[in-house]
């Protein structure tokens, strides 16, 4: 069963910490020249939390970059709860309105999110078969 107290499932700061603890375990990497000397969390409000800036190639990214959640007006918190959903389930079994009930977003987003969802699975498998 789904604990949706977890933090990581209703909390946008500790998805974002979780997911960039699993991503970076030794700190931050840049996704564009993959530098991780000459990467700095960006300060102040006007970004927000999660922004960071590589001075090897002066661009700015967060940890969804180069994820299916890149270029998601989705909240993280969200996303991953999605995506536990999806792999504790038959992938087929979850329905676009089971989703939406859970996650608690519009019909469209839903079906939006599990299509990207369905296609990462069918990579990474083609990937693995691959190998």
């Amino acid at each position: 069963m789904i604990d949706r107290l977890d933090p990581i499932f209703t909390d946008e700061t500790a998805a974002r910490n979780w997911l960039e603890a699993q991503r970076w375990p030794d700190g931050a990497a840049c996704p564009f020249c993959e530098s991780r000397e000459r990467v700095k969390p960006l300060a102040g409000s006007s970004m927000g939390d999660g922004w960071y800036h590589c001075q090897d190639c002066r661009r700015k990214f967060t940890v969804r970059v180069g994820t299916l959640y890149e270029r998601s007006h989705v909240p993280l918190h969200k996303w991953l709860l999605a995506s536990y959903v999806l792999s504790t389930a038959n992938d087929r079994a979850v329905t676009v309105d089971q989703l939406r009930a859970t996650i608690d977003v519009s019909y469209r987003t839903a079906w939006r999110m599990l299509q990207r969802l369905r296609e990462a699975v069918d990579a990474a498998g083609t990937a693995v078969a691959d190998e």
